[in-house]
């Protein structure tokens, strides 16, 4: 519901595994397969237990964050001392948007992945 069209834009929910309340937690993933030359661009944004943006800076873009030393990119909630956090509730929930994939094919084949790849942990 709400969402475009596979060949526009594609959605991975990021499942929540062991944190309790608000403690340090991230998730690491590949970089979505977009069409960044046409201004294509992927973001997480975060919700709280009703669904509802809980903070004005509830999402963070690809442009805004450092990439690791691999390629991939680590986005972490609720540690404030690290690169690409995102404050969030207890309880919330987060989205990889992905806009303007490169080929319905290979989005689908990056959110088939991710679905066992991606999981937001606590940090130890």
């Amino acid at each position: 519901w709400g969402g475009l069209p596979a060949k526009d834009a594609a959605y991975l929910p990021l499942p929540k595994k062991g944190i309790k309340g608000t403690e340090c937690s991230s998730v690491t993933f590949d970089t979505p397969p977009i069409k960044y030359d046409k201004s294509g661009f992927w973001s997480i944004t975060t919700y709280n237990k009703e669904g509802w943006l809980a903070f004005d800076k509830a999402a963070i873009f690809n442009k805004d964050v450092k990439k690791n030393a691999d390629g991939t990119v680590t986005v972490r909630f609720n540690c404030p001392s690290q690169a690409n956090n995102l404050q969030a509730v207890d309880g919330f929930s987060a989205v990889l948007r992905m806009y303007m994939p490169k080929s319905v094919k290979e989005i689908n084949k990056f959110i088939e992945n991710g679905r066992k790849k991606y999981a937001i942990t606590p940090v130890k």
